[in-house]
């Protein structure tokens, strides 16, 4: 069993934003995207020369990855958005059926 899916169940299906309070979450997915992108090329540029300047990109891109992964899965409207298994298919935050 997945610990995506024990969080699942322990919270009753419900989905939480992941990185509460980040302010990536204001910014488009295109700004998302070149944050990965343009973070990514500054995390190879620093790599062997200055550690945690590299580790410091690499989380950049990590953050807005796990973002654009949370939007594409979990808000209605999105391309990629699947309910949870065994929900209703409603929008699981706590604002109903709203995207």
């Amino acid at each position: 069993m997945s610990r995506a899916s024990d969080i699942l169940r322990a919270n009753e299906g419900r989905v939480y934003k992941p990185l509460p309070g980040h302010p990536y979450h204001n910014k488009s997915d295109d700004q998302l995207r070149y944050i990965i992108k343009d973070a990514g090329e500054a995390a190879d540029a620093m790599q062997g020369h200055n550690p945690q300047a590299e580790g410091k990109y690499r989380d950049q891109v990590n953050d807005a990855a796990t973002i654009l992964h949370y939007r594409s899965r979990f808000i209605m409207g999105s391309p990629g958005y699947r309910p949870p298994k065994g929900s209703s298919g409603r929008y699981p935050g706590p604002r109903g059926n709203r995207p």
